[in-house]
Parts: structure tokens; C-alpha cells; sequence
């Protein structure tokens, strides 16, 4: 576990230095898989049949993970077979459990590409097959309701806003959090300043340890 923590100690470093308009889920998708698989014995192992069916597919993306690392650490020539790794790791197993996971890296690699036009049916086909029950699934909403946001298409940024408000609305989502923070830096960076300190002022009172809060608090002090 001493893996995951240095992971997570460095997303929330990252997300100190987050802007709206810059690089919002770096590093989400990749940590989101990691305690995934951490807890997958719990989530979805709870057949032996089941545990078999999924081992060849977890194989595969643990190979798109350790790429999915490299990468993002810096050899940023190994993007396109991350894309690549994925595609083909989710066309031979594309009825696993963890197939929505291929998806997501790929979704990451074409990214880093700046392929943005094609990541939008990759994001529908992932969130179709996600189970609603999964503990990532509101994450992966969030994730796509940012990337929707940069969109150049009018409609899917409409598509984008219309869900983070919805997600930072809903009270069954675990990560409304960050679904707040999301939505008050929208505002923020419209100058819709009362908006904006709605929504932070909901996220600090609501959840208070989120590590979201230390991000909002400057913003709140200088609005006061």
C-alpha cells in the first residue's frame, strides 16, 4: 500500500497547482484504477468463475498501467502505444469487468495527444459499461463532465456544465467534492464570483477534510 499512498500524496499535490483551464484530470484516472484494482477482490472478485474470467484482462492492463506511468512521468514518446495497448486491450476483452478501465487510459493517451475529437465516444461507451454501483463511477462522471467542458462544440460543453451541476448536486455522489470544486472554478473563471463562493462555501461546510478545501480556502479570503 506504501505505492498508493505515495500516488495519492502526489495527486493532491497536483491538485494544488490545478486551474480550471489546465490540466484537470491528470492523474485522476490513473489513481481511481490503482485503488480500484486494490479493492478489487471486494468489489467484483466474489466468484472464483468471476476471478478467472477477469485474470487474462487484468494482466493486459496492468501491462497499459505500468505504460500509462511511464508516460505520464515523462517519456511522453510512449503515448501512442498506450492508445494503442488499451485499443487492443479492450477489443479482446471487452466484456471483463475492468474493461471501462482500458477505456479510461485510452481516453488519457488520446489526450495527451491533443486528440481531443476523439475521446467523446470513448467517455459514452465507458460510462455505459460501468456499473453504477462501482465506487469510481461518479469520479469517471466527473472526469467526463471536465472533459466535456473543454469541448469546442457548444453543445457538448452545454452537455459537460448541465452534468457537473447535476454531480455537484447530487447527494448520492461520494465525490460530490470535488464535483463542487469543479463547479465553483467554472464560475470563478466566468467571474461569477457569488456563484462560485455558493459552491465552495457548500464544499467547505459539507466536507470539511476534503483535501479540496485547502485549494478554495485563498479563493474564499479574498472574496470575504
Amino acid at each position: 500500500m506504501s505505492f498508493l499512498n505515495d500516488i495519492l500524496n502526489f495527486f493532491y499535490d497536483d491538485i494544488r497547482k490545478t486551474s480550471f483551464l489546465s490540466n484537470k484530470y491528470v492523474h485522476i484516472v490513473f489513481i481511481s484504477i490503482i485503488m480500484g484494482l486494490a479493492s478489487m477482490g471486494a468489489y467484483m472478485g466474489y466468484t472464483k468463475y468471476r476471478v478467472y474470467k477477469n485474470q487474462e484482462a487484468q494482466k493486459i492492463l496492468a501491462v497499459c498501467l505500468e505504460e500509462y506511468a511511464r508516460a505520464v512521468s515523462g517519456a511522453v514518446e510512449l503515448w501512442p502505444t498506450v492508445e494503442m495497448s488499451c485499443q487492443l486491450g479492450y477489443e479482446q476483452h471487452s466484456n471483463a469487468d475492468i474493461a471501462p478501465y482500458f477505456l479510461a487510459i485510452q481516453v488519457e493517451a488520446l489526450l495527451h495527444q491533443g486528440k481531443k475529437d476523439a475521446v467523446q465516444p470513448l467517455l459514452d461507451t465507458m460510462m455505459q459499461q460501468m456499473n453504477t454501483s462501482s465506487p469510481l463511477y461518479y469520479l469517471y462522471q466527473t472526469q467526463k463532465a471536465l472533459i466535456e467542458l473543454d469541448a469546442h462544440d457548444a453543445a457538448i460543453v452545454k452537455k459537460g456544465l448541465d452534468s457537473l451541476h447535476m454531480l455537484a448536486e447530487d447527494k448520492k455522489n461520494n465525490n460530490r467534492d470535488i464535483a463542487l470544486y469543479y463547479m465553483g472554478l467554472y464560475y470563478w473563471a466566468k467571474n461569477q464570483i457569488a456563484d462560485a463562493q455558493t459552491e465552495w462555501t457548500e464544499l467547505v461546510a459539507q466536507f470539511p477534510t476534503s483535501p479540496w478545501v485547502s485549494v478554495v480556502s485563498t479563493k474564499l479570503q479574498q472574496i470575504a
